[in-house]
């Protein structure tokens, strides 16, 4: 009876869940060597929350916010939002949230915007968020998608390897042995 750990990988899901997709990858066993196949991945992407509120006759919408999420009942999160930041208090105070998904070829973003009833007001002053510093991706806190794609000079970081990737594959070794 083989090992669990040499037993041939799932077959691919027919069915990913929304925020799922599959990609294919190469993988490594001492008894097959490198074998390539799909696995699973979890997408993050940022969402931008836009807001459309005032009076009927001068109606102003503003980015609110730009967050990182898996893909999925985005309307969902956008409603939460807005009750957690207590721009709403019920839901019907939503008219109505539209999406627009943003493609380029620096990546992918979402944009869906909430149109408030005429007669919610926003303290934007109460909204206003000062940076903190984290290990983070660097997302959240930006200010639009359009922010969130914006492309890196490469030229700033060096791409040449500084470990030899003999070094990589011994380091899960000296971790046990150091345990």
């Amino acid at each position: 009876m083989p090992c669990a750990r040499h037993e041939a990988p799932a077959p691919p899901n027919p069915d990913p869940l929304e925020g799922q997709r599959e990609l294919p990858i190469f993988r490594f066993t001492e008894r097959d060597g490198w074998t390539e196949g799909p696995d699973t991945i979890v997408e993050e992407e940022p969402l931008e929350i836009r807001v459309r509120f005032g009076p009927a006759e001068t109606r102003e919408e503003r980015i609110l916010a730009v967050t990182m999420r898996t893909p999925g009942q985005d309307a969902d999160l956008v409603r939460g939002f807005l009750f957690s930041e207590r721009l709403i208090d019920e839901p019907d105070q939503i008219e109505a949230i539209e999406a627009r998904p943003v493609r380029r070829e620096e990546g992918t973003g979402h944009t869906l915007t909430a149109t408030l009833r005429p007669d919610i007001t926003i303290r934007w002053d109460l909204l206003e968020r000062h940076f903190y510093l984290s290990s983070s991706c660097g997302v959240c806190g930006k200010a639009s998608v359009e922010a969130v794609l914006q492309r890196v000079d490469r030229s700033f970081f060096p791409m040449t390897p500084r470990m030899a990737a003999s070094e990589v594959q011994a380091l899960p070794a000296r971790l046990r042995e150091a345990q």
